[in-house]
């Protein structure tokens, strides 16, 4: 299960967070996260997001095995499975992203106490007519915006 305590590979910088001036996301791979979060409506969509220290490069679709309106959760298998991919690409594992159905694009008490310290967290809303992105920064309860620059 994706949780805190959940394996980290070649995270981007190491230790230290890398986006904290922004991260940058091709809008191909945005139109990608908010199409997998329209399809899983009315359920969160959810999955791991690999690249560099400059920039998202791959969205990883994962099935939420929760299958519910208000959480999410990726099992130890497939996360496994999807790092392997992105040690195999020569990517670092930079981040996570899910949807909230019917909620704001803010971190919930369960996003907080389940986030991987040093990863960006993307939240894509479908609460409003057209989807809203926000990406944060969660480290020991703590949550910090993060600005997304969509790039061609």
């Amino acid at each position: 299960m994706l949780n805190r305590h959940s394996p980290n590979i070649k995270g981007a910088a190491g230790d230290k967070f890398p986006f904290s001036h922004g991260i940058r996301l091709p809008r191909k791979l945005y139109f990608q996260m908010l199409g997998h979060g329209e399809k899983e409506l009315p359920y969160e969509a959810c999955g791991l997001l690999s690249g560099s220290t400059e920039s998202i490069k791959t969205v990883w679709k994962a099935i939420n095995n929760q299958r519910k309106r208000n959480s999410f959760e990726i099992n130890e298998a497939q996360f496994t499975s999807i790092l392997a991919g992105i040690e195999e690409k020569e990517e670092c594992f930079v981040g996570i992203y899910h949807s909230h159905p019917t909620a704001p694009p803010v971190p919930s008490r369960d996003d907080i106490c389940h986030a991987i310290p040093e990863k960006a967290y993307i939240i894509i809303s479908y609460a409003k007519e057209k989807p809203i992105l926000k990406c944060y920064k969660i480290n020991n309860g703590t949550v910090q915006p993060i600005r997304v620059i969509l790039t061609d």
